[in-house]
């Protein structure tokens, strides 16, 4: 192997890890924003933990997001607490004008869009880097029969 298809075959390993770093980002920032439509107050933990350990958490995420929101809201009429997910106060029965996620959280659509925007991306900068894998490593199997078959 000469050293200009040491460099080429390095350069393409190179270009499939930052590959894989941006599809961590990708997924990582398509959590976030999920979680942040969602309402999640832990949308920051779980996008670290998406973007350092990668795809397991991400798992997690997606089986437990949409668990009821767990946060304490005031009910207007009676003033017991209760959680913003309950349609009605289990109290007085007064209706929680907040349990609605659009009513909660007026930028819910946009994050749901972000989300999908960085989730996309993530897939295709994973299938570009499992491409140039590939490439990188049939570069390397032709160089290795090129010096078997030169001795």
């Amino acid at each position: 192997m000469n050293i200009a298809s040491f460099f080429t075959f390095f350069f393409v390993w190179i270009f499939c890890i930052l590959f894989f770093i941006g599809f961590q980002i990708c997924i990582a920032l398509a959590v976030y924003y999920d979680a942040q439509s969602k309402m999640n107050r832990n949308s920051v933990l779980w996008a670290v933990l998406c973007g350092i350990i990668g795809l397991i958490p991400m798992i997690v995420y997606l089986c437990i997001r949409n668990n009821p929101s767990t946060i304490p809201i005031y009910c207007s009429q009676c003033g017991k607490m209760h959680y913003i997910s309950e349609s009605h106060c289990p109290f007085c029965h007064q209706e929680n004008p907040y349990s609605r996620i659009e009513v909660a959280n007026p930028q819910a659509q946009q994050q749901h869009r972000r989300a999908k925007v960085c989730l996309i991306i993530g897939v295709s900068l994973f299938a570009v880097g499992i491409v140039a894998m590939i490439i990188a490593l049939i570069f390397l199997f032709y160089n290795v029969l090129g010096v078997i078959t030169y001795y």
